[in-house]
């Protein structure tokens, strides 16, 4: 019996101990050695993601339909092929994101997001997002100037989600049904999926937890500074932003959202990140809120519901002192 006792005890302290693993895995981030890594992560053509082969925007969201992601969440689109609200309404303060994975909501469910969030603060509020995974500013710019020329959601502030994310230019791929875009798998380590580590990858959230934890591991020690410098080109592309401000006569602020640690940010980078925002008179930095926070983070980029929380309350209270 004592046997029996033991070995459950045993088998319980250790299914803990690894859900603990898969669910926090701060302790891993201690190193600086390893150099080399590649840039393979994929978006396909799904009946939710439509590509559209060209350069810019890359692909849009399908209007009207929803997908179950692998981080076990259920995502909709309005008629416009957006999230959130498809037509704004006169009287009432309509509001606009465009971003990337973090405004999309990779890792928390759809009404997680800080957006939908940001909507429960402020009652009667009218919001849409623009945001896909992998966007860049590039993207962002073209799909709300595409957007605003139909004038079905004309909205009185425009929220510019802005990381790292802005730097990458998405990989092109002569195979018409995949996208490659953003993902650091360490060369030296991982090889790209494919097969059946692919499909363990694809529909194992177990597996999938497990192999970013120690992708993490090794990309700790990679300093991100061969990230194109494209310093000019998105200074450029935000002063067209700006310009369709004053154009169809709507606020812009700049949202500052950084990655979990920011191992590798460089103080030039840091630097061109801040006088980016210095474009806009409203700019809003995340960084003394979020940052080296683990417990609000999914995973190393992108924040969990209570990090999504704390963002939207941040824009709640800085919106309430503009009033």
């Amino acid at each position: 019996m004592l046997h029996v006792l033991l070995l459950t005890s045993t088998v319980t302290i250790s299914i803990s101990v690894g859900e603990w693993i898969l669910s926090n895995d701060y302790f891993l981030y201690n190193s600086q050695k390893l150099k080399i890594y590649e840039q393979t992560h994929e978006i396909r053509e799904i009946r939710f993601f439509h590509l559209t082969h060209q350069a810019n925007p890359p692909y849009l969201m399908a209007p009207n339909t929803s997908h179950h992601f692998w981080w076990n969440a259920s995502f909709q689109t309005n008629a416009t092929g957006f999230l959130g609200d498809d037509l704004s309404e006169p009287g009432r303060l309509n509001l606009l994101f465009i971003g990337d994975s973090v405004t999309f909501g990779l890792g928390v469910q759809q009404n997680e997001t800080y957006p939908e969030q940001l909507r429960r603060l402020i009652p009667n509020t009218r919001i849409s997002i623009m945001a896909a995974p992998g966007y860049n500013t590039e993207h962002e710019l073209e799909v709300l100037r595409r957007a605003l020329n139909k004038k079905e959601f004309v909205p009185d502030i425009v929220f510019l989600q802005f990381n790292n994310n802005d730097y990458i230019r998405p990989i092109k791929t002569d195979q018409r049904e995949k996208y490659y875009f953003y993902q650091k798998v360490p060369t030296k380590v991982f090889c790209r999926p494919a097969g059946a580590y692919k499909f363990l990858l694809d529909h194992s959230n177990i597996f999938f937890r497990l192999n970013q934890l120690l992708t993490k591991w090794f990309a700790q020690w990679i300093p991100l500074t061969d990230y194109p410098n494209r310093h000019q080109e998105i200074k450029h592309q935000l002063l067209e932003l700006k310009q369709l401000g004053e154009q169809f006569h709507f606020q812009v602020v700049f949202l500052y959202i950084p990655e979990r640690e920011e191992f590798g940010m460089t103080p030039q980078r840091l630097k061109e990140i801040e006088s980016f925002g210095s474009l806009f008179p409203h700019s809003l930095d995340f960084r003394p809120l979020i940052l080296n926070k683990p417990w609000l983070w999914f995973d190393c980029s992108h924040p969990n519901a209570l990090g999504h929380k704390i963002i939207a309350e941040g824009i709640f209270h800085a919106l309430k002192s503009a009033q």
